[in-house]
């Protein structure tokens, strides 16, 4: 009979940024013991490897990684999990009103596009003037209230699933 099946474990969960990601994975078998695992990562060729194993650089997108586990006596069970990467920032660009433009009112609607290819947007946070960063979700608006005459800044951090960021300033 083949070992005990076994699920391997990673170390992201969702989305990451990490393109080489670690995976650990044990059994046991109760009859003659484990002899050795090997692991194939995307369909590649099968090789003998230990636990804990980090992957070579991997490129970003879903990459299924499959652990076989054989006894002494020959007999194996895989196990496979599936890793999604993530190693760019989101994109983000200031749509209204332009940068530099002078306005009469002491309110301002600012709007912008937020977009992530693979991971998705996961939120935004906004600074205005040398204010503290707030979080405001996944909004693509912003209004601005009771602004006083002069110049103003506005800084966007934009985040995905997988931890990356990327910061725009507008003022």
């Amino acid at each position: 009979t083949p070992p005990v099946p076994f699920t391997p474990n990673t170390d992201t969960l969702g989305w990451t940024n990490n393109k080489r990601p670690s995976v650990t994975f044990s059994t046991i078998d109760n009859i003659s013991g484990i002899s050795h695992y090997q692991l194939k990562i995307n369909g590649s060729g099968f090789s003998t490897q230990t636990s804990p194993f980090i992957a070579p650089i991997q490129s970003d997108g879903m990459h299924e990684i499959i652990v076989r586990a054989f006894d002494l006596a020959g007999n194996y069970i895989e196990g496979s999990v599936i890793i999604y990467i993530d190693s760019s920032a989101p994109l983000v660009e200031f749509i209204n009103p332009l940068d530099g433009v002078w306005i009469k009112n002491d309110s301002q609607k600012i709007t912008w596009l937020q977009t992530d290819a693979l991971s998705g947007v996961k939120n935004v946070s906004i600074r205005i003037d040398e204010q503290e960063h707030f979080d405001i979700g996944l909004r693509k608006s912003f209004t601005i209230k009771e602004l006083s005459e002069g110049v103003h800044s506005i800084q966007l951090i934009v985040f995905d699933n997988a931890s990356n960021s990327i910061t725009k300033d507008y003022s």
